[in-house]
Order: structure tokens, then C-alpha cells, then sequence
């Protein structure tokens, strides 16, 4: 559902900014996560998404992407201990 409307600002604003990235002071346009995200292969697995970092953001649209949970959490947390199925 989210994915669809991500591609469709993504079409429509590429060059816009999206996201700064605080480590290292770049401005991230839609195209930039765009070309990021057409990098990462196809998972089946649910995506662990940590903050503080732009690789987040690519983790989130990843998961979006695929169709699979996304399991955001705070850059310290500990890892989650994930069934190795999710439930229907």
C-alpha cells in the first residue's frame, strides 16, 4: 500500500530532497533512494530496519518493496528474536 505512493513522489519530484543524512552533511534526493533501493536484491524475510543512519530509510523501502515486516528499532536496541516463520 505505502510502496505504491512512494514510487508515484518518486516519479513525480526526483530531484527533491528526501532525507539528510547526518553523517555525512549530503541531502538524498527520491532518485538517490530510488537508485539505492534498485541495488538491494529481492528478500523473503522480515527487514530489521535501525535508526540513525540513512541505510534505514532503504531498509524501510526494502520491506516495502518485497511485501515482507518491517521491524523498526532504535540504533542500540538489541536484536529481536524473530519466529524463523512468520504467521499467516
Amino acid at each position: 500500500m505505502l510502496y505504491p505512493l512512494w514510487i508515484e513522489t518518486c516519479r513525480r519530484t526526483p530531484a527533491r530532497p528526501a532525507v539528510f543524512d547526518g553523517a555525512t552533511q549530503a541531502t538524498v534526493t527520491f532518485q538517490d533512494l530510488a537508485d539505492g533501493l534498485a541495488l538491494r536484491p529481492k528478500t523473503t524475510a522480515p527487514v530489521i530496519a535501525r535508526g540513525g543512519s540513512l541505510s534505514f530509510f532503504l531498509d524501510v523501502l526494502q520491506a516495502w518493496r518485497d511485501g515482507v515486516p518491517v521491524v523498526p528499532l532504535e540504533r542500540d536496541a538489541p536484536e529481536p528474536s524473530l519466529p524463523a516463520e512468520i504467521p499467516a
